[in-house]
């Protein structure tokens, strides 16, 4: 399934967002970085390390079937979950 994802805090809500052609993959990948304590995102790690595991949630925000809006998703929930904001985003 390609779509676009997201890694949550349970508690806060904030959220870190992605896009992937098999989301399946890409949580793995973020999953071995975050558990090595080497993922790019460091606000996302520094809370991983901070509440654990447990604390965080995987979710898909939405399944895209066409490539080409791929990209566009991405920036729309990025946007949404506004990324540059330490409240809310990741």
């Amino acid at each position: 399934m390609q779509g676009i994802y997201g890694i949550r805090h349970i508690e806060s809500q904030r959220i870190y967002v992605g896009r992937a052609k098999i989301i399946a993959v890409r949580w793995r990948a973020h999953l071995k970085a975050l558990r090595a304590g080497t993922h790019v995102a460091r606000r996302l790690q520094t809370a991983w390390n901070t509440y654990g595991e447990s604390a965080f949630e995987w979710v898909v925000l939405e399944e895209t079937p066409d490539l080409f809006y791929l990209a566009a998703s991405e920036q729309y929930f990025i946007n949404l979950y506004d990324a540059s904001n330490p409240l809310t985003g990741y």
